[in-house]
């Protein structure tokens, strides 16, 4: 009885350990893509932080984007002060 008890209790606790891993709250990964249909948005971000969002107007950058033909520069700033609702939102 007892060898029967030590054999349930070995192969019980790899299980239990298990079962938190099971249990945790999926998190979003860090880089991703997110479709907004209601918004009409799709953002983009990388490292946790709000890169890109393209909608109706087109595509707007935090950073800069390799492109071959005529770009308008409009700096960071104006990124940040155009989307810094919309990433604040949306973090929430």
């Amino acid at each position: 009885m007892r060898l029967y008890l030590l054999t349930l209790l070995v192969i019980s606790i790899p299980s239990l350990g298990n079962a938190s891993e099971v249990n945790k709250p999926s998190e979003q990964p860090s880089t991703r893509i997110e479709a907004d249909d209601e918004a009409g948005l799709i953002r983009f971000f990388v490292k946790g932080e709000l890169q890109a969002v393209l909608d109706e107007s087109g595509l707007h950058v935090r950073n800069g984007v390799n492109y071959g033909a005529t770009l308008t520069d409009t700096g960071s700033a104006s990124f940040d002060k155009a989307f810094a609702l919309e990433a604040a939102n949306h973090a929430q």
